[in-house]
């Protein structure tokens, strides 16, 4: 019997553990839609602990952009939501980052600021620059001069959520991920495009090998997402996110 936690259709899969987070595959014509209006190139859904919800633009159109202001504060909610889980969990006494790994550099948000500053109101600024001065805001340096890495925000695995692009580049996702009663991942490809994320759940010894795997396979991946054990009844919850393995910087990702 599949994991209770979980309902899929063709296109669009939906994690809805009371603990777990929230994990979408967005439907194609939802996705083409958030697309014209906010003229984005991507979407992305965070959750954590089921607190801290919310769709937001990734891969910014900057020329020809036609709500510079609008997706300025996306960008902001990204890098802020990723500042957050870092600050939650660097605070908290189960923090293990002796498996991290490097997700992306931590400059890219206060360069893709400055880049389109000067299009914003001084009262759209003033707020920028306050809310940029969040005690989990600044944080993020510190926390990888803590851990000794010299540029990247760090993740842990035991970091309760997920960040998952879903861009238009490579051709909207057409697949989905179902568990088996273990927990097991069962991962199904897209029709058409390579996928831009894969969620693998249950207790895999080395999660290097799945991404190993799926890299084998001479397919492309922007972001692999190995998640690891989100069911709390018998799981321990833990996430692990991997970047590209070629070195491209978060900047050049997001075509910033």
């Amino acid at each position: 019997m599949p994991n209770q936690y979980w309902r899929q259709t063709d296109l669009k899969t939906v994690h809805t553990g009371s603990h777990g987070s929230i994990i979408s595959i967005y439907d194609p014509s939802e996705v083409r839609e958030r697309l014209e209006r906010y003229h984005v190139e991507g979407l992305i859904s965070t959750d954590l602990d089921g607190t801290l919800k919310s769709s937001v633009a990734l891969r910014m159109a900057l020329e020809g952009m036609k709500h510079p202001r609008h997706a300025l504060r996306n960008m902001y909610w990204v890098f802020r939501t990723m500042a957050h889980v870092l600050y939650q969990w660097t605070q908290s006494p189960h923090s293990a980052f002796s498996d991290a790994v490097v997700l992306a550099q931590p400059s890219s948000f206060e360069k893709w600021v400055n880049s389109v500053y000067h299009l914003l109101s001084a009262g759209e600024q003033e707020q920028v620059l306050s809310a940029a001065q969040q005690p989990y805001f600044p944080r993020m340096d510190d926390v990888m001069r803590h851990l000794g890495a010299s540029q990247g925000i760090v993740v842990s695995r035991n970091i309760h959520a997920v960040v998952a692009p879903v861009t238009s580049d490579l051709g909207f996702v057409r697949g989905y991920s179902q568990t088996d009663n273990k927990g097991n991942t069962i991962l199904r490809h897209a029709a058409e495009g390579d996928i831009q994320r894969i969620c693998h759940f249950g207790d895999t010894p080395d999660d290097l090998r799945v991404g190993d795997a799926l890299r084998a396979d001479g397919k492309k991946y922007d972001l692999i997402a190995v998640c690891r054990s989100l069911d709390p009844r018998y799981c321990d919850r833990r996430a692990t996110i991997f970047m590209p393995q070629d070195g491209r910087p978060l900047a050049e990702f997001l075509g910033i």
